[in-house]
């Protein structure tokens, strides 16, 4: 995957160990945050997190979620603190 000119993740879970299950939810799904850098091993470009599972755990599993790939330098869109930060770029750090 890694000689894709672009190769684009679809994160359908969250990066956490905290937060609590949603009640109602059937499935819910999550991650450790360590298994981010996976995302570079698979030569991701992007990770993409507006679906059905990136709130599983609450806004506890979604903020862990940004600031796990924010802090392994992973640019991700589709999800954010706010409207304005759906979309997060090493750049974006910089401003």
């Amino acid at each position: 995957m890694q000689g894709a000119d672009v190769f684009t993740v679809n994160n359908e879970f969250c990066y956490s160990l905290g937060g609590s299950p949603l009640p109602d939810k059937t499935y819910t799904l999550r991650a450790r945050p360590d298994t981010a850098e996976w995302l570079h091993e698979m030569g991701a470009d992007l990770v993409t997190l507006a679906n059905n599972h990136v709130f599983d755990y609450g806004e506890t599993g979604l903020m862990d979620t940004l600031s796990t790939l924010q802090d392994a330098d992973i640019p991700y869109i589709g999800a954010g603190k706010n409207m304005d930060c759906l979309l997060y770029t090493s750049d974006a750090a910089d401003e």
